[in-house]
């Protein structure tokens, strides 16, 4: 059903059996409805201000958020009628009341950021979240200190119990810093998923295309240098005729140095081409040829990617559940944690859930695009 913006304000006040999700640009009043619908529910006695939760992104917003609450509650306190989104509001005897204890208990509301609304949550069943009920959270110095331990330690456990990954890992020249950076990722996006399949290996045979396209490519590099050469010692030579020549010469002396195999195939891999030929001249061949290799190139770098990520996953998958475990222990949780946790607590546990159901009868989600 489409409504009108007054059917649509109207509606945050009166309909309180339906979950609402209200999207309108900046400045048109979101919080101030908000905070209307928390007033209008404390004035029926539709809940105490304690069994309401009112969630936003940052701790001045909580704060600005609760001030804004206190002031609508003094202000219905205050009068006789008033007015939410346009509909009035007799404030009576019991209204009144209601006012006033939520007014007195205002300390007790949980209005915070979504980071302290889980800290709660977990603090209250530490047991259920399969925590220390005595977790730190981490500052952002401690962990990055805490994941160099760990992974530090990680890998002295494991190198002999992974000897084929590792080995795998140095023949292919495989960062280890590199690897921990993905780990870092996995571990910051729980819900992140790794390539694990199994990749095939490249056959040899298969190199045999770009190692040719290769070969064309320096042959008609090397006819193009000299006539480059002498643009480049002109007066007023452009800087792309002189970009167009370093390219080509640096292009040519690092093939002649990499006489080794397997580094020419990393270098094939990483090779990037320049994409700014003049189309004159022999160019357009030279632009043809470079357009195949890299065609090649990006075919090659799919399946090798795919197959060094097929062997590190497990490997990332098993640190992640090793830090998860050191952290356990270590009674240390991180502003990521708490929201994992959280999730999984109320997802795992029906009656912890049903709990919080019932302790909580209205929640708000305030800025829900940043939350």
């Amino acid at each position: 059903m489409n409504y009108t913006d007054a059917q649509s304000r109207n509606l945050i006040i009166t309909d309180f059996k339906s979950n609402l999700f209200v999207e309108a640009g900046a400045g048109s009043g979101k919080t101030t409805s908000l905070v209307s619908r928390i007033t209008a529910i404390i004035i029926k006695g539709l809940a105490e201000i304690r069994e309401i939760a009112a969630i936003t992104f940052t701790n001045e917003g909580a704060a600005d958020l609760k001030a804004k609450i206190q002031r609508k509650l003094e202000e219905a306190y205050a009068a006789k009628s008033i007015k939410l989104n346009d509909i009035a509001f007799n404030i009576g005897t019991e209204e009144k009341d209601n006012l006033e204890k939520a007014l007195t208990n205002l300390a007790l509301a949980d209005i915070s950021t979504i980071h302290k609304f889980c800290l709660r949550l977990l603090k209250e069943r530490p047991i259920e979240s399969n925590i220390d009920p005595d977790f730190d959270i981490d500052t952002e110095s401690t962990l990055e200190s805490d994941l160099d331990i760990a992974w530090n330690t990680f890998l002295l456990e494991n190198t002999n119990k992974e000897k084929e990954i590792f080995k795998y890992i140095l023949e292919n020249e495989i960062g280890l810093d590199k690897i921990k950076t993905m780990a870092n990722e996995k571990i910051s996006f729980p819900d992140l998923e790794l390539y694990a399949d199994t990749a095939q290996n490249i056959e040899e045979s298969e190199w045999d295309p770009i190692e040719i396209i290769f070969n064309e490519f320096i042959s008609l590099l090397r006819a193009y240098l000299p006539e480059q050469l002498l643009k480049t010692q002109q007066p007023k030579a452009k800087q792309t005729v002189k970009d167009r020549y370093n390219f080509a010469n640096k292009t040519i002396r690092n093939w002649e140095i990499l006489k080794d195999e397997k580094q020419r195939r990393k270098y094939y891999l990483s090779f990037k081409p320049l994409e700014s030929w003049t189309q004159k001249g022999g160019e357009d061949i030279i632009e043809e040829c470079e357009l195949k290799l890299t065609s090649i190139r990006d075919s090659l770098l799919i399946r090798v990617n795919n197959k060094h990520h097929s062997v590190i996953s497990p490997l990332i998958l098993k640190f992640e559940e090793y830090y998860s475990e050191y952290r356990r222990l270590n009674s240390k949780l991180n502003f990521d944690d708490l929201l994992f946790y959280t999730r999984n607590l109320l997802k795992d546990n029906e009656s912890v859930r049903e709990y919080f159901k019932k302790k909580y009868k209205f929640l708000f989600v305030d800025e829900a695009q940043d939350t």
